[in-house]
């Protein structure tokens, strides 16, 4: 009975843990296969059209003055009279009187050289009265010698010629010594020589002033000039002798911005940069008479010229540019909905394009050949970017 005992107590504890062991085979987890996801890049892209492309060129250069001058007196005289135009940055229009000097001691001179005149041209007369009676006496002389010696030669001295010369010589003389003496007067008044603007004043009522001062600065205020450096192989781009007087945009670092004209190319390099340049005429530079935003001396102006325009080319922006002149491209593969793909069954994959570049600017790069219309140019950055990679597109921007 003992070993019957045990004999059940061993069969029961086997029988215990087989039904354990199908109790965890019968509970035990089941794991699904499933499809590994494919991840996908998210880029932002530009839709490109093939057409024409206007070409533009960026130069730069600093606003200049067409007209500066430095007036001096031309007389030493002392300051009488100023202008309230002749402040620093006044405006003073053309002939607008702008200093007055003491003219007394001139208006004298004058004076005394117009009575030097006036004696001049009565010795003068005197003389010609004197060349009558010469003539006649010289004519009375022939007269009555033809009948005894035969004709007799009557020299320019007996008929005076030289105290004549001397005598309209001395006219000539005085009337020039009026006419130094006039200017001398009329140099009192100093008049603004165009229209203009007061850059510097240098002198004050009371002011002693001689020929050698500099009274005040001018600039013309009908025009001003920028010399825009432009790189030596974009000159022949632009066929200056063609596009001469030809319209370009200025904007300067104030943010002003006008028009101005092309006036010719300055046949020599700038020796520091080695950089052609450019002349450009900008005209009423202050707005007076259009009502346009002025422009500030010695702002720095960026100047964009219209160099022409390339035919069946795609302008894309110079961040889509990639090394080895290349673009990545997001190309549509069409995929079943299963592989992960939108719902028109669209999936994109990077294809790293070579193309054929005809014109580089700051902004923008010119591609001749290479790319479709409508095609998708990516414009994010790819760390890492390998062919056929998936991408996803999260914004489109069409290129105009």
């Amino acid at each position: 009975m003992k070993n019957r005992r045990t004999i059940f107590i061993v069969i029961g504890i086997f029988l215990a843990m087989f039904a354990v062991s199908w109790f965890f085979m019968a509970t035990k987890p089941v794991s699904m296969r499933k499809r590994a996801e494919t991840t996908r890049f998210a880029v932002n892209v530009l839709e490109v059209s093939v057409g024409e492309a206007p070409v533009q060129i960026r130069a730069l250069g600093t606003i200049r003055p067409y007209q500066e001058t430095n007036i001096n007196a031309r007389v030493s005289s002392q300051v009488v009279f100023l202008s309230e135009n002749s402040d620093i940055g006044a405006i003073v229009k053309k002939d607008e009187v702008l200093v007055k000097l003491d003219a007394d001691t001139y208006v004298n001179t004058l004076r005394l050289k117009k009575s030097d005149l006036a004696k001049a041209k009565a010795a003068y007369e005197l003389e010609m009265g004197q060349q009558s009676v010469a003539k006649a006496e010289a004519e009375q002389l022939k007269q009555l010698s033809s009948s005894f010696i035969g004709e007799v030669i009557i020299s320019d001295l007996a008929l005076r010629a030289p105290q004549l010369a001397q005598a309209k010589a001395d006219v000539e003389a005085a009337e020039a010594a009026v006419k130094m003496a006039q200017l001398d007067v009329d140099y009192t008044t100093i008049k603004a020589p165009y229209n203009s603007m007061v850059t510097e004043r240098n002198v004050s009522v009371g002011s002693l002033t001689n020929t050698q001062d500099n009274l005040m600065t001018l600039v013309g205020i009908d025009e001003y000039r920028i010399e825009a450096a432009v790189a030596i192989d974009k000159l022949t781009s632009l066929n200056l002798k063609k596009n001469a007087n030809s319209k370009v945009q200025i904007t300067t670092s104030t943010g002003v911005v006008r028009e101005g004209r092309i006036i010719r190319h300055v046949a020599s390099l700038d020796s520091a940069t080695r950089m052609g340049r450019i002349l450009i005429s900008i005209p009423d530079p202050l707005g007076i008479k259009n009502n346009a935003p002025a422009l500030i001396l010695g702002d720095h102006a960026e100047v964009v010229f219209k160099a022409g325009t390339l035919e069946n080319s795609v302008i894309v922006p110079r961040r889509a540019l990639q090394p080895n002149d290349s673009v990545f491209v997001a190309m549509p593969v069409t995929q079943n909905k299963d592989d992960g793909s939108d719902e028109d069954g669209v999936q994109y994959v990077l294809d790293i394009r070579e193309v054929d570049i005809a014109w580089k600017d700051l902004d923008n790069v010119y591609i001749r050949s290479g790319l479709e219309n409508s095609e998708y140019v990516i414009t994010s950055v790819i760390p890492t970017a390998i062919q056929g990679m998936p991408l996803t597109i999260s914004n489109i921007v069409k290129n105009s």
